[in-house]
């Protein structure tokens, strides 16, 4: 007789470690796409904020490659809060008549609250051809910076604090004083400018060739606007979230003018 073999299956015990285990495999293999997602994510998010950063600070170092002096404003000034500057528009040049040829334009950077928070905002005037348009652009950029947002400024960088130094006689100096500091140099210039006049006139007097000193209204004019720094560094204090890809720290951008040359 054959022998008969019996067929013997899965017991239930069996099927239901076989179907934990796959549960647990089901898990892990989730988890890892879960972490591949977040970390995606998370890339984005910095790659995102690394690019606008860099675009801020490119911004800013045009603004600065295009300052002007216009002898009428301020070519650069930070009180502490704000940094307004004059800039060239698509290459400009300033003649020496009472119009600015080719256009200038106001430009502000400030912290102010916006929608998002504190931000890094630009705002930057329509350009402007004659000194009146320009003084009155100046005071639009004051003007704006009260507001929580100016209006047409662009939010860069949530940041919650700006910071300048100026480069002056090879030393890193805060912008209030340096300017105080031009200025009581100017004045002394043109005070030693004076004198040398008057000395002049009157030994010119005394030898029967008097001739009149020369006018100084110009120099006085050109006292009370500070000459443009060698060099100036920029500070932005970023504001700390605790959202993913954020920034965080300072962003410090130095910025060297281009006529500058090293023990000059």
């Amino acid at each position: 007789m054959g022998v008969r073999h019996k067929l013997r299956g899965f017991t239930l015990i069996e099927a239901l470690i076989a179907m934990a285990i796959m549960a647990v495999m089901a898990a892990m293999s989730w988890q890892s796409v879960d972490t591949l997602m977040r970390v995606q994510r998370v890339n984005a998010e910095t790659s995102a904020a690394l690019s606008t950063a860099q675009a801020t600070v490119a911004q800013l170092e045009l603004d600065l490659n295009a300052l002007v002096e216009t002898q009428t404003v301020e070519a650069l000034e930070f009180d502490g809060k704000r940094l307004r500057l004059t800039r060239r528009v698509a290459g400009g040049e300033l003649p020496s008549g009472q119009d600015l040829a080719g256009g200038v334009r106001v430009v502000c950077w400030q912290i102010q609250r916006t929608a998002a928070g504190d931000s890094l905002v630009r705002w930057q005037s329509p350009a402007v051809t004659t000194r009146t348009a320009l003084q009155m652009a100046w005071q639009q950029a004051a003007a704006e910076s009260t507001k929580d947002q100016a209006a047409g400024g662009v939010a860069t960088l949530m940041a919650n604090n700006l910071t300048v130094f100026y480069f002056r006689k090879n030393a890193w100096v805060n912008p209030l004083s340096a300017n105080e500091v031009a200025n009581a140099d100017a004045l002394v210039q043109q005070a030693q400018v004076v004198a040398e006049a008057a000395r002049r006139a009157a030994a010119g007097f005394v030898g029967g060739a008097f001739s009149p000193p020369p006018a100084t209204v110009p120099l006085l004019l050109a006292s009370r606007l500070a000459a443009v720094p060698d060099a100036v560094r920029v500070v932005i204090g970023l504001t700390p979230t605790s959202g993913a890809g954020n920034l965080s720290g300072s962003i410090t951008k130095d910025w060297i003018r281009p006529q500058f040359a090293p023990g000059s």
